[in-house]
């Protein structure tokens, strides 16, 4: 009775990216909908002020970097350490990486194996503040 239906992926929420002073953190809806994958590129256009994700199966490749390991689970998202991307999407925008935090939703593109993520959408939130330990 169910031949030729096809199971569909359901995901709760947004997927999107945040770019701190601490680095770029994918959350588990945006690495579930690039399908988890071992390898991606980052992908800018500068005039429109996007960054794109791409899935990439070529090892090969050497602009692509690591991204999900096998046997890994990713409820809390994956987090990224690249300085220079960092600073090259802040200077870019013009953020103060060092008193706020951006959050950017990204739009999966299956045809693609890509997501977008358009910057000029970004969402600023101020840093939390830390107690110190003598307070």
């Amino acid at each position: 009775m169910l031949e030729g239906f096809e199971k569909i992926a359901i995901f709760s929420g947004r997927s999107y990216l945040s770019v701190t002073n601490n680095g770029l953190t994918f959350n588990k809806n945006a690495i579930q909908q690039l399908g988890t994958p071992k390898r991606i590129v980052f992908l800018l256009n500068p005039t429109q002020k996007k960054l794109a994700v791409q899935v990439c199966d070529d090892i090969s490749d050497d602009d692509s970097i690591v991204f999900c390991q096998e046997g890994k689970t990713y409820e809390n998202g994956l987090r990224i350490n690249n300085r220079g991307l960092q600073l090259k999407l802040a200077n870019m925008m013009d953020w103060d990486l060092e008193e706020k935090n951006y959050r950017i939703d990204g739009t999966y593109f299956d045809e693609d194996s890509a997501m977008i993520f358009d910057m000029n959408l970004a969402r600023e939130f101020n840093k939390r503040n830390k107690k110190k330990a003598s307070e």
